[in-house]
């Protein structure tokens, strides 16, 4: 499960409140389950951006299409968005990086640490 949160704005940057956003299974027009929280409650689908353009969900791991719409804005897709929480279960090794180089240890296979 992962958090994902934008922001839309109209062509001259402002804010856009109460614009429609739609989250799909990418590349198709099926609506997925989106959560609040960290996958316990549902959020509805499509859902709108607050007085300020904001809006967020946590979906579960997976690549999605976002669809923006409003009033005063052109409707717009966000295509092929991954949303990944290898992080989460994997710990720092799911960061993607492995510090190496002359005089340091490696801790990894260390159970004491």
């Amino acid at each position: 499960m992962q958090e994902y949160s934008n922001v839309v704005v109209d062509q001259t940057g402002d804010a856009v409140a109460s614009a429609t956003v739609a989250i799909y299974t990418a590349g198709t027009t099926t609506p997925v389950t989106i959560y609040s929280d960290d996958g316990v409650t549902t959020k509805g689908n499509p859902l709108a951006t607050d007085g300020f353009g904001r809006f967020s969900f946590y979906a579960a791991d997976g690549t999605y299409d976002i669809a923006i719409s409003g009033s005063g804005i052109t409707s717009y897709t966000l295509s092929s968005i991954i949303l990944f929480d290898n992080a989460a279960s994997s710990g720092a090794a799911g960061v993607g990086f492995v510090q190496s180089g002359s005089g340091l240890i490696d801790l990894s296979a260390d159970t004491n640490v």
